[in-house]
């Protein structure tokens, strides 16, 4: 289970993962892998909340009403060339 868990979370899996069900209590000894994956499945989700919050960011700029009119013309005129 540990590695099926390892290999969709290094290549970024996106699809729904239920664990199964009857299995007997995590062996001690896989308790440090099984805390680093949750803390690499933490830092992955992280990332994602990021990546969605600057794309908020950019849609609500984007949303924002332009100041002036496309069809005003040029808002500054180029003199040196």
């Amino acid at each position: 289970m540990l590695d099926d868990l390892e290999r969709r979370l290094a290549v970024g899996a996106r699809e729904d993962w239920a664990p199964p069900t009857g299995l007997a209590p995590l062996p001690v000894e896989l308790g440090p892998r099984a805390r680093a994956l949750v803390a690499a499945q933490l830092a992955a989700i992280a990332g994602v909340e990021e990546q969605l919050q600057r794309l908020r960011d950019e849609l609500a700029t984007l949303r924002r009403p332009q100041s002036r009119r496309p069809d005003e013309g040029p808002a500054y005129i180029d003199t040196v060339a």
